[in-house]
């Protein structure tokens, strides 16, 4: 039986293996964030501070293809990462085969972080769906 994910730690310099420099890397993943809100830091600066306090934060949700990984959600909270010095951020890796496996993660990730859906009912979710695509292709 297909493993679809696993939950480990993904090294930051992975997502981002283009970047070398810790700025080059924080640039990458804060360049959408506009570091500054009118309402105060923005959400990648909230998560360093919670991640100095101790706070554990929930995993990014990324996909292998072969030899690629790509980030699908949790943008914020690789910043924060970096931010705080880390090296490291667990993450939720789903196992894919196809492009459209992939699509279908990274259409699906976001659209449940921003419902505010937990994790691990995001991740059976997704497994589900990743689950039907599959015999419905075949």
């Amino acid at each position: 039986m297909r493993e679809w994910f696993e939950q480990k730690r993904v090294r930051l310099a992975d997502i981002a293996a283009e970047f070398k420099s810790r700025a080059a890397l924080i640039d990458r993943f804060l360049e959408f964030d506009g570091r500054l809100t009118e309402d105060g830091p923005s959400k990648a600066f909230r998560y360093a501070s919670a991640l100095r306090e101790g706070a554990q934060l929930p995993p990014v949700l990324m996909t292998r293809r072969g030899s690629v990984v790509m980030l699908h959600d949790g943008r914020h909270r690789c910043a924060a990462a970096v931010l705080r010095g880390r090296k490291t951020v667990s993450a939720v890796v789903f196992n894919v085969e196809t492009e459209a496996e992939e699509e279908l993660v990274g259409f699906l990730a976001p659209q449940l972080s921003e419902a505010n859906v937990p994790t691990p009912e995001a991740v059976q979710l997704i497994r589900d769906a990743l689950t039907t695509r599959c015999r419905v292709k075949a």
